[in-house]
């Protein structure tokens, strides 16, 4: 088969409309310079994308809200717990003093 009559099949939203040339994921021709329709799978994509992550930051939200923090004891504190949110309860005798 000689290399003339092999057409490659390209899909028609990734080619310009005026001259047929590849665009890609370019908005205007890079040969001609006619403006390019955004294709439908990008912009699938791109508001798929959007409603995912924003269906994901309220699961999150509302999972933080509904959580508790649990209560524990004084003495179950240990250094690894550096800046955890606890919940202690008890009575303070003195006035808490930092030197």
């Amino acid at each position: 088969m000689e290399p003339s009559t092999i057409q490659v099949q390209r899909d028609p939203e990734s080619t310009c409309p005026s001259c047929g040339a590849f665009v890609g994921a370019y908005v205007q021709c890079p040969r001609c310079g006619a403006d390019i329709d955004k294709r439908m799978t990008i912009k699938a994509i791109k508001w798929s994308a959007i409603l995912i992550s924003t269906v994901g930051l309220l699961f999150v939200y509302l999972w933080g809200v509904a959580t508790q923090i649990p209560p524990i004891k004084v003495k179950d504190i240990e250094p690894t717990m550096n800046f955890a949110y606890v919940k202690i309860k008890g009575k303070v005798y003195h006035i808490p003093k930092i030197y």
